[in-house]
C-alpha cells in the first residue's frame, strides 16, 4: 500500500470560518491536481445480547448524517467538522469550485452511498 508522507502540520482540522479559508486557500491553489475525498459517519450498530456475550451488529436501515469530511492533496490533508462548517456560505462556494473543477481529478469510493 502506498502512503504520502504528510507531516501532522499540515493535517488541518476545519472548524472555524480561518480554518475554512485556509482549505480553500490551499485545495484552491492551481498546482492541486488530484484531491482525495472521503466522508465519515456514526457507526450504525444496535447491541444484541447472547448468552455470556454481546455483540455490536450492523443496525439494518439506520443511517447517520455525514460528520466529518476529508479532502486530502499530496500536501496536505483537511479535515472538514461539518456541524460547524456545513453551514458556512464559505464552504458550499468552496465544494462547488473544487467539486466543479475539471482540472482537479477526484478520487474516492463509494461515492454514491
Amino acid at each position: 500500500m502506498y502512503s504520502l508522507p504528510i507531516p501532522r502540520s499540515q493535517i488541518i482540522m476545519v472548524n472555524s470560518i480561518g480554518s475554512l479559508r485556509r482549505a480553500a486557500d490551499n485545495l484552491l491553489d492551481s498546482s492541486v491536481s488530484v484531491v482525495g475525498i472521503d466522508t465519515e459517519s456514526k457507526p450504525t450498530f444496535e447491541s444484541i445480547l447472547l448468552p455470556m456475550t454481546r455483540l455490536l451488529m450492523h443496525a439494518e436501515g439506520a443511517t447517520w448524517p455525514v460528520a466529518l469530511m476529508q479532502v486530502a492533496t499530496k500536501r496536505s490533508v483537511f479535515l472538514f467538522d461539518l456541524k460547524l462548517v456545513n453551514t458556512m456560505s464559505e464552504f458550499s462556494q468552496l465544494m462547488y469550485n473544487l467539486l466543479a473543477n475539471d482540472t482537479v481529478t477526484k478520487l474516492g469510493t463509494q461515492t454514491r452511498s
